[in-house]
């Protein structure tokens, strides 16, 4: 039969660390927690935006270089802000 120890260190951050879960078990019901966005889909979705985002500046950066490139016309310049 294998003895079992339990070892348990207290440092600086361990009174912090049941403060917090006391917190947490105390309020859960309050704080809802069961009812919170699926990360899942808030990063998919985040990463959708930013990736449209990126097209967006994409396209519009070859359309600015297009414009002044291939112009017979008079040139002219269009201050197009890059986020």
């Amino acid at each position: 039969m294998k003895k079992q120890a339990a070892v348990r260190q207290r440092d600086e951050w361990s009174t912090l660390a049941d403060f917090l879960g006391n917190m947490i078990m105390k309020y859960a019901d309050d704080m809802d927690l069961d009812h919170l966005p699926d990360p899942e889909i808030t990063l998919l979705l985040r990463s959708m935006r930013d990736t449209y985002a990126y097209y967006l500046r994409r396209n519009m950066i070859i359309r600015h270089k297009d414009i002044h490139c291939n112009s017979t016309s008079p040139k002219f310049t269009m201050d197009i802000p890059l986020i």
